[in-house]
């Protein structure tokens, strides 16, 4: 029941993180930039993970270590991850950034292979070369907007993201609740991205009725809410399960992409979504031992 439970959490993770292509494609039309999209989502997301930490009296203390594990978390691996995601979203279409991206959890499950001595089990390879064999079926289609750039862009993205899913899963923050977590990773990800915008000397405000509604859809459900999950889901199924469950992701971009971008898929990307859902009931009969982390 309790892996059920974390099989949920990721499942809705998807649902958010595949809504934010979506969401920033039509922010970016209005004329919106990539780093003030970014540093609002990410402070309307803090503030309603404050709201709740407030309201429900929760501690936010934290030791030295652990400061600096989440501060280097999202002060640097989310927020270049995040900027690598939405700069791809500028030369490709958001379907092939979401799957490209996807890319992530065979990373997440060689390093976890060499570095951490983690089993290797048939199953597990199968996922992989199934997850890579519908990725190359999704990108390669000659009827999709492939730009490499944006390719090479949301690959380094990928890899960033998978160094993030393994730092969740470390030891020394198991103590702390997942809503505290996400709490600090996203405030020190948009206060570095602030940063950023003052460097560049992009403006943050003023913003239309329009883009404040899309910004706090993208800070709440796009945010806090899919980070949240999926750092509850990586709590409990372990960052390798729990990534390759995060595959779904990029069925949910594509889908969205097709309804509200006008976006579609070929047939020969079909085949790609058809085996990234065979992956994903795959994922599903995974057993802990074949799931299990060692985390230093």
């Amino acid at each position: 029941m309790k892996s059920f439970r974390g099989e949920i959490c990721v499942i809705l993770s998807t649902l958010g993180f595949g809504s934010m292509g979506v969401l920033a494609k039509g922010i970016y039309e209005s004329g919106y930039g990539v780093l003030a999209t970014l540093t609002l989502r990410f402070y309307f997301a803090s503030l309603v993970l404050l709201a709740y930490l407030v309201l429900s009296k929760e501690s936010f203390r934290l030791t030295k270590k652990q400061g600096f594990l989440l501060a280097a978390i999202g002060g640097f691996f989310y927020s270049a991850f995040s900027i690598c995601y939405f700069a791809g979203l500028r030369f490709t279409d958001a379907s092939i950034v979401a799957f490209v991206f996807a890319l992530y959890p065979v990373i997440v499950t060689l390093l976890n292979f060499f570095f951490f001595h983690e089993s290797m089990s048939k199953k597990k390879v199968l996922c992989l070369v199934l997850s890579v064999l519908a990725l190359y079926f999704l990108t390669r289609s000659p009827g999709a907007n492939v730009n490499f750039i944006g390719v090479v862009i949301s690959l380094v993205g990928g890899s960033l993201y998978a160094i993030y899913t393994m730092l969740l899963d470390h030891k020394d923050l198991q103590s702390l609740s997942p809503v505290v977590t996400t709490f600090y990773i996203i405030l020190s990800t948009g206060l570095v991205l602030s940063l950023l915008c003052l460097v560049r000397g992009e403006r943050l405000l003023p913003i239309s009725s329009s883009q404040g509604l899309s910004l706090l859809l993208l800070g709440i459900v796009s945010t806090a809410m899919a980070i949240l999950t999926y750092n509850t889901g990586v709590r409990i199924l372990g960052s390798t399960k729990a990534s390759l469950i995060a595959n779904f992701e990029a069925l949910v971009s594509t889908i969205l992409a097709m309804v509200f971008l006008g976006e579609y898929l070929t047939w020969i990307q079909w085949i790609g979504a058809l085996l990234m859902i065979s992956v994903i009931f795959l994922i599903g009969s995974l057993d802990g031992k074949e799931t299990s982390q060692k985390s230093s």
